[in-house]
């Protein structure tokens, strides 16, 4: 079966279309129709699909379409669409939509079904899942004896910050004793155990132990006593020297009558001593002499320096900070009750006449109060061994727990091992059947031509199909990690959905005829130039090994369609007419139409130079196709451009390039006084021609997506196209062919 021609069609863009008597009828091998975007391909391929799929979409129903195609077999109308299913196959935006809606892709089985016994490895999966169901839950009991050990160990009275055994665990106290130490110590005791001890030989009888645990607290608390009591007795021998220079030290001073009245640690004094240095009246030279708070006059600078003297200053503050340290010193020894009574009794005495001493000074700067004197409390160190008694408390609790801790964990482990043996029991009897079922299906040659397909398009991309863990067909993974369809850019989507069409239209389980009819609508949407050859070879692969197909395929894309045209030309430049026909969809005022390819297409060899001559041919159409067509033209003519003269990169900031180039050239050509209304006019300009390129040209469906008011500018960007590039690379523009009358 063979479609000779379509007899009419309406709807869409298509208005009461006829085929026209001097239109040759399609080609029983190959039909290339080149066509714009919203020129009416989409309905074409919409049309055809609906005698695939038996039906036509819902949307065009309620939009009234109808249409009649001429079949070698007979007309058959809009009306009369069932009995293709095995004869037509389309692959167009709506087949994309269904691949890309997908959790996964039905299984293409190429070869047909291949008869294999898994029935026998299905029951070995199932008894095998039934033995681990009937397995016992392991328990982790090993862990919460260590948990609550290490509890108990922390709580002990005394312990907290003693540093731990550091051959056991490396740093930490006591306060910091988890689960983990626990362990530490249990596998070093087993280690002193292969060494030739006992378990018996860490644990202490249960008085031994609460002597130990008593000696601890009471090293424990005396260490702590020692160490503040210690602390303080140094520091006094240590500054000593220092505080009676301070209560003996006698400043220049002269106290004023006025300040007089307030106390030397009161929030006045204070207030006031700030405020000499805050209106830097220490500086002759840039001290302030009207108050910043009350705008007043300072009158009594001198005063306030001689009462505040950096004497005075410098003893306030070191009585200050003395006083700060002796009320935290009497603090601390206050707690220390129980050892050392002697010697807390003597520092706390000193400590309480030093206060007096200071409070003194503090209150009569001007005059000395007398030295105090001080005998060292502690002139010999003493040392208290609760480290070592930490320890062996330590062992003791862990010892005991010892056995029943190791008894869990094997228990544990065993328990563990059984699982896992059971876990990778079944994982082997899944892969042995998932292959089984792989063979069953014959689906590792379909994926595997996919993915060379996939391979060569995309090389840096790393997109792949594989078998469903479900075994229900194929998923898709990106870097080996399982991803969904519609994450795909738009063009790894199309190309994804193009090669398994092409897999799929040969699957044995889904019989098409090999008389049957494919149309392949915009098969390189989205793709760069690298790509798009890659889909014009396995395209011409897919017709070179089916021949007796009829083939339809619906492009907007020059570069695509130069290869088509290149591949059926014969030496002398002719089309090998015994192989293909080629024909153009086009808007007109009054619908789409299809019609043999003009001679102008037939004859150029670079879409480019094409494009170039096109458009200098319809700058001053006012018909709609003509400004859409200029809109794509426009679109790949500067893509073309831009690429070889700036090379890689975004169209947009290639584009920005061009036209700085372009202004530069005009600005050294330029009055300099007219030089901002160069700037403004090339601004302008670029704006609209990236208005012009982006929202006329690319991607739409149909005429009602597109922006009328961008397209009627169509002349002025053409001219505006030829004067950049005839401004900036004069000599490119000379190769043109254009018609100089106009330029």
């Amino acid at each position: 079966m063979k479609v000779k021609k379509i007899q009419n069609l309406n709807f869409g863009t298509f208005k009461k279309f006829q085929w026209s008597n001097t239109t040759l009828d399609f080609h029983n091998s190959v039909n290339i129709l080149l066509g714009w975007n919203g020129s009416g391909k989409t309905i074409v391929s919409r049309m055809l699909r609906a005698y695939e799929t038996g039906k036509i979409k819902d949307q065009d129903k309620i939009n009234g379409a109808t249409f009649s195609v001429g079949f070698s077999t007979g007309t058959k109308k809009h009306t009369e669409l069932s009995g293709f299913e095995d004869k037509v196959r389309v692959f167009n935006e709506d087949y994309i939509q269904e691949i890309v809606s997908k959790t996964h892709l039905d299984y293409v089985v190429v070869l047909g079904q291949t008869e294999v016994d898994f029935s026998k490895k299905q029951e070995d999966l199932d008894n095998a899942k039934k033995e681990l169901s009937e397995l016992t839950k392991c328990k982790n009991e090993h862990d919460g004896i260590a948990k609550d050990t290490a509890e108990d160990i922390r709580r002990i009275q005394g312990i907290a910050h003693i540093k731990k055994d550091p051959s056991v665990e490396s740093n930490g106290f006591f306060d910091s004793y988890y689960k983990s130490s626990f362990k530490k110590r249990v596998d070093w005791i087993d280690e002193q155990v292969k060494q030739g001890k006992t378990i018996e030989d860490f644990i202490q009888s249960d008085n031994e132990l609460q002597k130990l645990q008593t000696e601890l607290s009471n090293l424990a608390e005396k260490k702590r006593e020692y160490e503040i009591l210690k602390q303080w007795n140094n520091w006094v021998i240590e500054k000593l020297e220092k505080i009676n220079w301070s209560l003996g030290f006698e400043p220049t001073y002269e106290q004023s009558e006025r300040l007089g009245n307030f106390d030397s640690d009161s929030k006045e004094e204070k207030w006031i001593r700030d405020g000499v240095e805050i209106h830097n009246l220490k500086d002759e030279g840039s001290h302030i002499s009207t108050c910043i708070f009350c705008n007043s006059t300072i009158d009594n600078r001198d005063e306030l320096l001689k009462h505040f003297s950096d004497d005075i200053i410098k003893l306030s503050t070191t009585l200050d900070a003395l006083n700060g340290k002796i009320t935290s010193a009497l603090s601390e020894i206050s707690s220390c009750k129980t050892f050392y009574t002697s010697e807390k009794s003597d520092l706390e005495s000193f400590l309480h006449i030093l206060q007096k001493k200071v409070a003194k000074k503090k209150k009569d700067k001007s005059n000395s109060v007398g030295a105090v004197s001080f005998i060292d409390l502690f002139p010999e160190e003493e040392s208290f061994d609760v480290e070592s008694t930490a320890w062996s408390i330590e062992i003791d609790y862990v010892a005991r727990k010892h056995a029943q801790y190791q008894a869990k964990k094997t228990e544990y482990q065993t328990c563990e091992g059984e699982h896992k043996r059971q876990q990778d029991k079944i994982q082997k009897i899944e892969k042995e059947l998932k292959e089984l079922k792989k063979e069953a299906k014959n689906i590792k040659i379909p994926a595997a031509r996919i993915n060379k397909l996939l391979g060569s398009t995309f090389p840096y991309k790393k997109i792949r199909l594989d078998d469903s863990d479900e075994e229900v067909g194929y998923i898709l993974k990106r870097n080996d990690i399982k991803c969904s369809l519609d994450s795909l850019s738009e063009g790894e989507k199309n190309f994804i959905a193009l090669a398994y069409f092409l897999l799929s239209i040969n699957d044995e389980d889904k019989k098409l005829d090999e008389q049957a009819v494919i149309m392949i609508d915009d098969p390189v949407s989205s793709l760069d130039s690298d790509s798009l050859f890659q889909v014009y070879a396995i395209l011409f692969g897919e017709i070179e090994r089916h021949k007796n197909r009829q083939y339809f395929i619906l492009t907007h894309n020059l570069d695509f369609f130069g290869h088509l045209l290149q591949n059926y030309k014969k030496a002398d430049g002719k089309i090998k007419d015994d192989l293909v026909n080629f024909y153009q969809i086009r808007s007109e005022q009054n619908g789409s139409v299809i019609n043999e390819l003009p001679d102008t297409l037939k004859k150029y060899r670079s879409d480019y130079q094409y494009a170039i001559s096109k458009l200098d041919e319809i700058k001053a159409s006012q018909s709609l196709d003509d400004s859409i067509l200029a809109a794509n033209l426009m679109r790949r003519a500067l893509e073309t451009f831009l690429h070889f003269k700036y090379g890689y990169g975004s169209f947009r900031n290639k584009l920005e390039k061009m036209y700085a180039k372009c202004k530069k050239v005009k600005e050294e050509n330029t009055d300099p006084a007219k030089k901002d209304e160069v700037e403004q006019e090339i601004t302008q300009e670029k704006r609209a021609m990236y208005r012009f390129v982006t929202h006329g040209s690319h991607e739409f469906l149909g005429l009602e997506k597109y922006d009328i008011s961008v397209l009627q500018g169509s002349r002025q960007r053409i001219e505006n196209f030829l004067d950049v590039i005839k401004t900036i690379d004069n000599d490119h523009y000379k190769t043109f062919v254009l018609n100089e009358n106009d330029n």
